[in-house]
């Protein structure tokens, strides 16, 4: 006779004798047991299954458990994800939200996170403003308006200048040196 569990050849001592040893006899009812339980708890999952739609594919699944809300695990990681991206995004949002434009005081909403100025125009502004204030706290006999009295010196025609480099004070004139040279080598301090 053949053992149906390990399937060797035996010759049985009783008639009802169906397995080799008391070792097949015993792994085979519990094999037995552990596939009749696994049967039952499939059964009774079945029975309380409940439908539902995956929120990141849109799929219909079946589950047991009340608090599932994915159908897969990559589902979850993808929903997680974006939920993520979109609480960055809020938040940097709400950070660059409300600032102060500091050449107008015009509040804003800036395009990117490192916006300071409201527009291009303030942003020029600003940069004039401090361009003035370099100037001046670089040579202090330099008055409020040299800078632009310097500008409007350097925009005449090379012989006017000539003419007129005595209206300038001495600073302003080496203000004007200064600048026509950096103009010329490509490198603009004080041109906008």
């Amino acid at each position: 006779m053949i053992c149906p569990w390990c399937k060797k050849e035996f010759e049985p001592r009783r008639h009802t004798q169906r397995y080799c040893s008391r070792a097949c006899q015993q792994a085979r009812q519990s094999a037995m047991h552990y596939a009749r339980a696994k049967a039952k708890r499939q059964a009774e999952s079945a029975a309380r299954a409940i439908e539902k739609t995956c929120p990141a594919c849109g799929k219909t699944f079946r589950t047991a458990y009340a608090h599932k809300r994915y159908c897969s695990e990559k589902c979850r990681e993808v929903a997680n994800h974006k939920a993520e991206r979109a609480r960055i995004s809020a938040k940097r949002l709400e950070a660059r939200a409300n600032r102060v434009c500091p050449v107008c005081g015009k509040v804003f909403t800036p395009a990117k996170s490192d916006g300071i100025y409201c527009s291009r125009a303030c942003y020029a502004r600003s940069k004039s403003k401090n361009t003035t204030t370099f100037v001046q706290q670089k040579d202090p006999r330099l008055g409020r308006d040299s800078l632009a009295k310097v500008r409007a010196y350097l925009a005449l025609p090379a012989r006017q200048r000539w003419r007129r480099i005595g209206e300038l004070t001495p600073a302003e004139q080496n203000l004007a040196r200064r600048m026509w040279a950096e103009a010329h080598s490509g490198y603009a301090r004080y041109n906008d």
